[in-house]
């Protein structure tokens, strides 16, 4: 016998058919499909095929073909192999096999309530779509990896069906409600797994944050201040003076103070004090122990035993150390006056001076720092996050997050995930930092320096005449390349600046807003915050 068609080791995908021919000379009573051993069912068996007869005559049999039509749909992707088994008349069977890929549309679905990124409370809907080609037998919801429950399957969707009617499929819809009330307060996974009817199984991934009510967090910077409004802290128009010259601080906390974080929007929380005051800040800067990050000093400095140049000298630190930030204090003394009490890994503690220049005190050399991340591979980048380190991550990928971003709408950015790999190849910074970063000073390439200067990272655009002060560079890739080398020679690396003074590298997203006036990238307050939060909406994205 003989499979003419799929070819061996062929891509197939949707219904295909399985046809040949045997022979036996004492006649074929039935011809078997099997895919991986597993029977499919028996083929049509009997077709003219007159040119195997001329080639076999002694088995006096010019109705030899047999054809089958096998949905691959039912199948998981990936190589499967073939088998036509065939049964003599006498009993007797034979086998012929060969291999196939099965290559259909991947299951898709999408997490619509709650959205990535919100806060909720109470008993929640958690609500969406999920296709598969092969049909959906199961929708399952988990909560950090624990089985939460089994969603219901089957809620109509013409909308999903009109965006991919080849899933044919136009009840796709699942919903599920959740009591958050039995899970702790706090960040969470929520992850929404398909089951195909094929046994394949997909899934989606999102981070809700659940506060069913008032709870305390420390604050974790040196200076965080405090808006009237989420858009007073995001809107630089209106919390910068240059744009709003009667614009008025509204409070300012300090390092270690507690307070009640209220809700969470994005990359803000609203919070309330101990002394009943309630306004909105950064949320990167919340933390529930002090303890619950390590810092880096970036140039060697004195232990000592009390916050003053004075007191006893009770051990050093050397630059690229990492340890415990457990105070802060600001003196009176009019050249050192930025003191850190800190704790070294090995237990010892005491008082550091913790600024870059004397006098003026400006400058942190002590910074919130991820240490375990340091000469990494990482797709998860935070505000803190060493720059210096990789990214695992596809063109592909990126272009399908721009994509996603503008909406299907081409701009300067559409296309570009290339130059992004080789702009963290030639800068050593971060791709996810790089794309996060250029997509909010443009806007996702819509801005008018990005189309007309290629810039994209906002060089030069300094706040008084951002479009006349802007670098211009030849091509879009140049620019996004060319700008990496600019930022990484002038801030996070500054492999030139070997002189071990005034240390102005500045490894974070964090430390290059953030460095007590001096050598700041930004002036938007929430510059940082960010970027750091659409590199984690890039990161949900891959894995969703």
């Amino acid at each position: 016998g003989y499979i003419d068609t799929p070819k061996n080791g062929s891509s197939v995908k949707g219904e295909i058919d399985i046809s040949g021919w045997f022979l036996d000379l004492s006649g074929v009573s039935k011809i078997e499909i099997l895919i991986d051993g597993k029977s499919m069912g028996e083929a049509r068996y009997g077709d003219i095929r007159t040119d195997v007869a001329k080639v076999y005559p002694e088995y006096q049999n010019a109705n030899s073909g047999y054809k089958f039509t096998l949905n691959t749909k039912n199948l998981i992707n990936g190589q499967h192999t073939l088998t036509v088994k065939e049964t003599g008349n006498n009993g007797a069977t034979n086998l012929v096999t060969t291999t196939l890929n099965v290559e259909n549309q991947l299951p898709r679905g999408y997490i619509d309530t709650p959205k990535n990124g919100s806060s909720v409370k109470g008993e929640i809907d958690i609500s969406g779509w999920f296709l598969d080609m092969s049909g959906v037998s199961m929708v399952e919801v988990f909560i950090d990896g624990k089985y939460s429950g089994q969603a219901q399957y089957g809620r109509a969707r013409t909308d999903v069906f009109q965006a991919y009617p080849e899933y044919q499929i136009t009840n796709s819809g699942y919903q599920f409600a959740l009591n958050t009330l039995q899970f702790t307060e706090g960040q969470h996974t929520l992850t929404v797994k398909g089951t195909g009817i094929n046994g394949a199984t997909s899934t989606l991934n999102s981070t809700i944050f659940i506060y069913n009510g008032n709870y305390p967090k420390f604050v974790s910077s040196i200076k965080l201040p405090a808006y009237r409004s989420y858009n007073e802290l995001a809107d630089y128009n209106i919390h910068l003076t240059l744009y709003n010259p009667s614009y008025t601080r509204y409070f300012e906390l300090g390092y270690g103070d507690l307070v009640n974080v209220l809700d969470e929007t994005k990359y803000a929380a609203r919070i309330a004090t101990q002394d009943g005051r309630s306004g909105w800040v950064h949320k990167d800067y919340l933390e529930t122990s002090l303890k619950e990050d390590l810092w880096l000093v970036k140039e060697a400095r004195t232990l000592r035993s009390s916050s003053s140049v004075l007191s006893s000298n009770i051990g050093s630190i050397p630059s690229g150390t990492s340890l415990y930030l457990l105070d802060h204090v600001t003196t009176s003394d009019s050249t050192y006056n930025e003191w850190y009490y800190v704790q070294t890994v090995s237990g010892q503690r005491g008082w550091i001076w913790g600024a870059l220049e004397k006098g003026s005190n400006q400058g942190y050399n002590v910074i919130k720092y991820e240490v375990s991340k340091v000469g990494t591979v990482t797709n998860q980048v935070n505000i803190f996050t060493p720059l210096n380190t990789k990214a695992n991550v596809t063109a592909d990928q990126i272009n399908r997050f721009i994509q996603y971003k503008t909406s299907g709408k081409v701009t300067t950015m559409t296309g570009l995930g290339w130059a992004y790999l080789a702009a963290q190849e030639q800068s050593g910074l971060n791709a996810i930092y790089l794309l996060a970063h250029s997509g909010h000073e443009t806007g996702w390439g819509n801005s008018s320096i990005s189309k007309n200067k290629y810039n994209f990272y906002g060089i030069g655009a300094i706040d008084s005449k951002p479009a006349e002060g802007a670098y211009t560079y030849d091509t879009p890739e140049g620019g996004i390349i060319a700008g990496a080398s600019w930022i990484s020679r002038n801030y996070p690396i500054r492999d030139w600046d070997t002189d071990e003074k005034f240390p102005y590298f500045q490894p974070t997203i964090d430390n290059m807003r953030n460095d007590n006036s001096w050598h700041q990238y930004a002036s938007d307050e929430a510059w940082a915050a960010k970027i750091g939060f659409f590199a984690q909406e890039f990161y949900n994205f891959i894995n969703q």
